[in-house]
């Protein structure tokens, strides 16, 4: 058994229901912002997100202020969600029998096979 399997088991234990009621609230956290940006939609009518609102509204440094930090916030939240997955897709690769590879070899797979969907959907906006 893995070490990341043990972790997950132990949490499930020890937080029992309140894990999901965590995500849930996650998830009713991220969409607190959806109205605002439904607002913002219908007064600029279009693509380009939060740096396009930002260019309407602010001035040049603030605006690119905005784009960086987004872009930046984008990069980070990329990399996490990478790392989530990894921690759940390695002990299944070795569950499956895929043991001949080493453990960093397996990461560049991974981190090939998720940064190939990440840039289809950034490079299409």
């Amino acid at each position: 058994m893995s070490q990341s399997n043990d972790h997950g088991r132990r949490t499930l234990a020890l937080w029992g229901a309140t894990s999901v009621g965590a995500v849930a609230l996650n998830g009713g956290i991220a969409l607190l912002p959806a109205p605002s940006f439904a607002d913002l939609a219908s007064r600029f009518p279009e693509s380009g997100g939060t740096y396009t609102y930002a260019r309407k509204v602010l001035t040049v440094e603030a605006f690119l202020a905005v784009g960086w930090v987004v872009w930046f916030a984008s990069v980070v939240v990329a990399v996490l969600y990478a790392l989530g997955f990894a921690v759940f897709l390695i002990p299944f690769l070795r569950r499956i029998g895929r043991r001949r590879k080493v453990f960093g070899e397996q990461m560049l797979e991974i981190a090939q096979a998720i940064k190939c969907p990440l840039l289809m959907i950034n490079h299409r906006n």
